[in-house]
């Protein structure tokens, strides 16, 4: 059985497909991320498109209902129907996490996340992505997120590759170097 990350690969390189040639595609696809917004977090909504209780043309209404409600354009509605017609509904936020990627990938930018304990103030954000500019050799486009498990610093994810820059990450690092004996 697939796993749900290569599920939504697999879904998301469909759409990017279709749309790479497409000049409305981020707008499309901040139609998508506004859907997965406004439906991922709903328990509701989760049941249905997850249940087989339900079939395939109720989760199909349901999903045209929603968009319809919301304004969506017709693409986005289309691939949303789609993706309920496939019984991957529920994978939606997944697959449009991993579109953006594409997209933003695709025109020469690199997505990164960035992890702090509390909101990074906007003065302290440019040279965060000054620095991964030069670290990756390609203009960056961040996403931010607070997690208070971050003690101190900053963690962030570009390009696959983790670079965390926080004070449990180094208590962690200097545990292991510890037990591993190198001191």
């Amino acid at each position: 059985m697939a796993t749900p990350g290569k599920v939504a690969n697999r879904y998301a390189k469909a759409i990017f497909d279709s749309l790479k040639d497409n000049r409305g595609a981020s707008s499309i696809l901040g139609e998508l991320e506004k859907f997965a917004g406004v439906t991922g977090g709903h328990k509701d909504l989760s049941i249905v498109f997850a249940s087989p209780g339900f079939s395939v043309t109720q989760k199909e209404g349901v999903v045209s209902d929603i968009a319809a409600k919301m304004g969506l354009s017709p693409e986005a509605t289309k691939i949303l129907t789609g993706l309920a017609t496939l019984g991957r509904a529920s994978a939606v936020g997944a697959i449009v996490e991993r579109l953006r990627v594409r997209l933003l990938e695709n025109e020469g930018i690199a997505p990164i996340e960035v992890w702090t304990a509390e909101a990074l103030p906007e003065s302290d954000r440019k040279p965060v992505e000054d620095k991964f500019t030069k670290v990756l050799g390609k203009k960056v486009r961040a996403q931010y997120s607070t997690n208070p498990a971050v003690v101190g610093g900053l963690k962030v994810v570009a390009g696959g590759r983790t670079f965390d820059g926080t004070v449990s990450g180094w208590l962690d690092s200097l545990s292991e170097t510890l037990v591993e004996g190198e001191v």
